[in-house]
């Protein structure tokens, strides 16, 4: 648990683009989160601070 559920990243016009995917079955097994940056390429301090096992990616779509 963590006071700042999320940081707002730099982008043009103060916007961000991030999409975190979840996935849990019904027996409440949860995987590790998963970051998608709008981004063409995956800066290292945009992947410090999250929860551990935490996958970060990047798409330039």
């Amino acid at each position: 648990h963590t006071s700042n559920a999320y940081r707002i990243q730099g982008g043009t016009g103060g916007k961000s683009y991030i999409s975190v995917m979840f996935c849990g079955s019904a027996a409440g097994v949860l995987l590790p989160p998963f970051v998608i940056y709008k981004s063409k390429r995956l800066l290292d301090e945009w992947c410090i601070g999250g929860p551990s096992d935490t996958g970060y990616d990047c798409s330039k779509k």
